[in-house]
């Protein structure tokens, strides 16, 4: 049976994009891997289930071992990691075939989750508390685990045997990953001191900017309620104005009215005092006229007999006249 290779570099790849790990990753899977000089040594155990391929028999373990390398290439920004998983051998048959086993996406899951939270804190220097997911158990198991049949414990690559070696060969490391865990602490504090009293800072300085800006909110409307009671004053003083306006427009017609009316009494008195005047120098005329009449009637009166004394003294003289050059004649 053939070791289900796409999932696990699958479920790598969307993993290593979940946890955002920087840099380029690929995950290899060799089975015959072994331990090198160089890289990260990383095993874990899962459960999975094995089916023998001369018997048919099934059966389950729960130390299934997982066999990782990994190797970072700084400068490159990428990062390999090699995987191997152990085979185990059927304890009914006498020459077993060692089978691969079948694990569930559950279980490939949680091996590449801690897996890549491994990658995080080793070669990132993340500090995220993350605890190692156990494997899910699925059935029941039967018996202990058969050291003879298990490829790892035969190889040496067991998990317990790889964490004993590793104990023994890097206890130098443990002790200098104990000190720079203890740098990158006193990091962390004085970064954290340095962050509370920025935040402290920036909290100062967004305190100051919401006075300032109460403030400028406060002189806002003082300035628009200033504004407010300009504006009521000037639309007091402009009905203050026009109401003045409509009194004086209102005057100004009364007046004009006046005036006008006045200006109508003055000429009905202008016109009765030219007709009174003209009816008295029409009298005048009559009167005047009369009194020539009378005076000339007196005239001509006076002037007939006077007029007969002259006629009456032409003709004597002329009769005298006539009776001298009538006795002239005679001589």
């Amino acid at each position: 049976m053939k070791m289900n290779e796409f999932m696990w570099k699958k479920e790598f790849s969307n993993k290593i994009e979940e946890l955002k790990v920087p840099g380029n990753w690929d995950l290899h899977v060799d089975m015959n891997l072994v331990k090198q000089k160089t890289g990260l040594i990383y095993t874990q155990q899962t459960f999975g289930s094995f089916r023998c391929s001369r018997c048919a028999r099934t059966w389950s373990s729960s130390k299934v071992s997982v066999f990782f390398i990994i190797n970072l290439n700084k400068r490159l920004r990428r990062g390999t990691v090699k995987m191997r998983i152990f085979k185990q051998g059927c304890e009914r048959c006498t020459r077993p075939e060692e089978m691969i086993p079948t694990v569930t996406s559950d279980n490939i899951e949680r091996v590449v989750c801690n897996l890549v939270h491994k990658i995080r804190r080793k070669f990132y220097e993340v500090n995220d508390q993350y605890q190692d997911q156990k494997p899910k158990i699925y059935g029941s198991l039967e018996g202990l685990h058969n050291k003879e049949r298990c490829e790892a414990c035969r190889d040496g690559l067991c998990k317990q045997q790889m964490l004993s070696c590793e104990y023994e060969q890097n206890g130098e490391q443990r002790v200098y990953e104990q000190n720079r865990e203890q740098r990158v602490y006193e990091q962390n504090r004085e970064q954290r001191e340095y962050v509370q009293n920025r935040e402290q800072r920036v909290y100062e300085q967004n305190r100051e900017q919401r006075v300032y800006v109460q403030n400028g909110e406060q002189r806002v409307y003082e300035q628009n309620r200033e504004q407010r009671v300009y504006v009521q004053n000037g639309e007091q003083r402009v009905y203050e104005q026009n109401r003045e306006q409509r009194v004086y427009v209102q005057n100004g017609e009364q007046r004009v009215y006046v005036q006008n009316r006045e200006q109508r009494e003055y000429e009905q008195n202008r016109e009765q005092i030219e007709y009174d005047q003209n009816r008295e120098q029409i009298e005048y005329d009559q009167n005047r006229e009369q009194i020539e009449y009378e005076q000339n009637r007196k005239k001509r009166d006076s002037a007939a007999p006077a007029a007969l004394s002259v006629m009456g003294l032409v003709v004597g003289v002329a009769a005298i006249a006539l009776m001298y050059f009538a006795n002239k004649r005679l001589f």
